[in-house]
């Protein structure tokens, strides 16, 4: 066998005179011994689907703009009437090499993803361009979709013929799009440039499509990752309302939201924990935060998440309570609210989050929030058991933040106060007090008669002697007078039956003089009394007779009561619980509501044996004596009263009554 001649690249001229290196297509080959001659070889652009240049600028697009602006490029290099990317939606999950007709093949679900019109169509048809351009190219993107081939059919676009030119894109063995562009029927078909474009374009497409998963991907683990960080996040807290806002404050960073608040249930109630922005226990009664602990109730109730979007409010026909008023403080977009039970079917409490807009994936936030709920719910009550209440937190929080001389300084005062707690003091019985005359005189008719008038009113000091009203003595002067006639008659006739030695009928007459004396005696004593007369200095207790002048009186009925002032009794009124600790002798101040600035000093002389009832409260009284030389004081003054009982530790005196309510309501 004869040996081969060497081969050669064999230079082909160019039309414009210069040779050229054929790289594509078919080589001629020429052997070693042509007399031709081969000089170096000129390179020449290569025509690209699309320029590198431009290539490299669409990669760098972000993903909303990444697919109009490749139509939008295709246009410009390609020309055409317009380009079209379609949607699979029910995805064709079969490999080419399966023998399957297209009349076996279900029909696709194309929905439009992005659309580039060329400007002569647009400027003919205007906003009806693009709907033109789907109708024309749907049919060759259903059977190209359908082949899993490219496919160029003839198509009518606004009565016009043109040609559709339509590649399916693959991910594996899936068409998951369909790239197609529509020309001009004349146009030459199968231009390697333009069919390259399309297959570029849907790599594009799969480099925006695994951007948009990655960045998805990635945006959960960073988020996942920080529900993982929760814990750290919140146990830095002091106390557990502090862990409770730093919690809350770190969901509203993770889930981007604009407020999240936390409820926890303790003992069948559901107590807010914290919400999301708050500084502190200042904002514990806003309007809002009882918004949010309603909303928060009515999901914890009924065990089951409520979510609310503002064009659901509007047209829904009736709300709970809980939505209207967190809708009335808040008006957020979306708002969700989850009970919070543990993985034991424990509910532990409720946490809500609110959107002031509806974010874009909320679907993905949502399944976050369900898949954490489990794990949340636990934390919150380990929290709450682990950390102390708001009064030790707050000596936590200074005892950090303070510097070592306040730190000294705070526990010389713990020790003091400590120290205070433990010093007996006299236990003070708080009581009510009132003031009462140590006397009472009550003044009584002394016969029966007509007032004629009154001169002293209640409350008005008198003196001894000093007239307090007068009687009528009209009838008592007129039968006075008849009997001072009738004594007379009869002792003139004692006298003429004597004189005519009558001795029976004088002794007679001299008997019924007599009977006259002491009845004029009487009527004498009535008429020196007609004045009713203070028996003592002191004070009218009772006793308003100005408007019952003219009215009849019989004897012993009252008209006035006077109390001397210069000595009053105090009563103070010691409930039954404090009354052992009271005894004779007791040290007593009081403090009447009249005079505020004065503080009255007694001794307790009495203790009533037993209790009455005055007002809702079942009382002892107990007496003591004060002394009111200047008259300023006035029997019925009321105000408060101490009794000091025996010695006691401070400590004691504040728990007694609660230790003695618990141990009676426990009995």
């Amino acid at each position: 066998m004869a040996d081969a001649p060497p081969i050669r690249i064999k230079q082909i001229p160019s039309r414009s005179g210069s040779s050229r290196l054929v790289s594509l297509g078919e080589v001629s080959l020429a052997p070693s011994g042509a007399a031709e001659s081969i000089s170096a070889p000129v390179r020449e652009n290569v025509p690209a689907a699309i320029p590198p240049q431009v290539l490299g600028h669409l990669t760098n697009l972000s993903q909303p703009r990444l697919l109009s602006a490749t139509l939008e490029a295709l246009q410009k290099l390609h020309g055409g009437w317009g380009w079209v990317i379609y949607r699979v939606e029910d995805s064709v999950a079969l490999s080419r090499e399966e023998s399957v007709t297209d009349e076996e093949r279900p029909a696709p679900v194309l929905t439009p993803e992005s659309i580039a019109v060329g400007p002569a169509l647009h400027e003919r048809y205007h906003q009806a361009s693009g709907e033109l351009v789907l109708i024309a190219s749907q049919a060759a993107a259903i059977s190209a979709v359908r082949s899993m081939k490219p496919e160029i059919e003839t198509s009518e676009l606004a009565g016009q013929a043109c040609q559709v030119q339509a590649v399916p894109v693959f991910e594996g063995d899936i068409v998951t799009c369909c790239l197609c562009r529509v020309q001009d029927a004349h146009q030459p078909t199968g231009e390697a440039s333009a069919l390259a474009a399309l297959q570029l374009t849907g790599l594009l497409r799969i480099l925006d499509q695994t951007r948009s998963d990655s960045e998805r991907i990635r945006s959960r683990f960073g988020k996942v990752a920080a529900f993982v960080e929760m814990l750290a996040s919140s146990e830095g807290g002091t106390d557990f309302a502090e862990c409770s806002r730093r919690l809350a404050n770190h969901l509203r960073e993770i889930l981007e939201c604009d407020t999240v608040a936390l409820a926890v249930c303790r003992f069948g109630r559901t107590k807010m924990a914290a919400i999301s922005g708050e500084t502190g226990p200042a904002e514990a009664h806003s309007p809002g935060r009882r918004a949010l602990l309603g909303h928060l109730s009515e999901a914890i109730h009924r065990r089951q998440p409520l979510l609310t979007r503002r064009a659901s409010r509007d047209n829904a026909p009736s709300e709970s309570s809980g939505a209207v008023s967190l809708q009335e403080w808040f008006d957020p977009a979306l708002s969700y609210c989850l009970p919070l039970i543990d993985a034991e079917g424990n509910l532990r409490g409720g946490w809500v989050f609110l959107w002031s807009e509806e974010p874009k994936d909320f679907e993905e936030k949502e399944s976050l929030i369900k898949a954490a709920t489990p794990e949340v719910a636990p934390l919150l009550s380990l929290l709450h058991r682990a950390k102390p209440g708001a009064a030790v937190g707050a000596f936590l929080r200074l005892w950090k933040r303070g510097s070592g001389s306040q730190r000294r300084l705070m526990t010389f005062a713990a020790v003091a106060a400590i120290t205070a707690l433990l010093v007996p003091i006299r236990y003070p019985v708080g009581t009510k007090c009132e003031l009462q005359p140590v006397v009472r005189r009550v003044i009584a008719a002394p016969f029966d008669g007509i007032l004629k008038k009154s001169t002293i009113r209640a409350g008005e000091t008198v003196k001894k002697g000093q007239i307090l009203a007068e009687l009528d003595g009209r009838e008592v002067r007129s039968e006075l007078a008849e009997a001072i006639a009738r004594r007379e008659r009869a002792l003139k006739e004692a006298d003429t039956a004597l004189a005519a030695n009558r001795i029976a009928e004088s002794r007679m007459a001299a008997f019924e003089a007599d009977g006259l004396g002491h009845e004029i005696e009487r009527l004498e004593y009535r008429q020196e009394h007609l004045q009713v007369r203070s028996p003592i200095d002191g004070l009218v207790l009772q006793g308003d007779l100005e408007r019952s002048e003219g009215a009849p009186l019989h004897m012993g009925d009252p008209l006035f009561e006077v109390g001397p002032l210069d000595r009053l009794i105090v009563e103070f009124a010691v409930n039954a619980t404090d009354i052992s600790l009271i005894s004779v002798g007791d040290e007593a101040q009081l403090k009447l509501e009249a005079y505020t600035d004065d503080k009255i000093e007694a001794k307790i002389l009495r203790i009533s044996p037993k209790s009455e009832f005055r007002g809702d409260s079942n009382v002892f009284i107990c007496e003591a004596e004060i002394e009111n030389p200047d008259a300023v004081l006035r029997a019925g003054l009321a105000g408060k009263g101490k009794i000091f009982g025996p010695r006691r530790p401070l400590a004691w005196i504040w728990v007694r009554d609660a230790c003695l309510a618990l141990r009676y309501h426990l009995w």
